[in-house]
């Protein structure tokens, strides 16, 4: 059983019939095939529980779903190379790995429970996807439950 990585992403196209075209394909999209909707070439795993939009100009799609162990990262290259815009992030806590990324290229951040407010502020990608997924709560949480367990 798979570590599930939490995958927000929001995808923009300058050619409207593009977008247009592909809000058709997602519209008729098969229960977990969103990458093989967005790539059909696509040969690897597969998402879960799958939530998109657009916005109402359509020149944006919106995507939030599960990722078996990491982002696709390669599905972004792919969709950057046919002219997306690309804007990711992802958070998988039981590896404690989060990430942020655009047109395909993604900045990765381990040990994400350890770090500082310092490093947060010191990184402004890593703010955003602290920010992005509430984790400054979760390591609030964890350092009480060890202050408590220390106790």
């Amino acid at each position: 059983m798979p570590n599930w990585c939490m995958n927000d992403a929001m995808l923009r196209h300058d050619d409207s019939v593009v977008v247009k075209e592909t809000i058709a394909k997602l519209e008729k999209m098969e229960e977990f095939h969103l990458f093989r909707t967005l790539d059909p070439e696509w040969e690897y795993r597969e998402a879960q529980d799958v939530d998109w939009g657009h916005d109402s100009d359509m020149t944006e799609i919106s995507l939030n779903f599960l990722s078996a162990w990491s982002p696709p990262q390669d599905l972004y290259e792919t969709l950057a190379g046919q002219g997306w815009s690309v804007w990711a992030t992802y958070y998988e806590p039981g590896m404690e790995i989060a990430g942020i990324g655009y047109d395909g290229d993604m900045w990765d951040f381990d040990d994400i429970h350890s770090i500082t407010e310092k490093d947060i502020e010191s990184d402004s990608d890593l703010k955003e996807v602290v920010e992005h997924w509430g984790i400054m709560d979760e390591i609030e949480m964890l350092r009480e439950m060890e202050e408590d367990e220390d106790e």
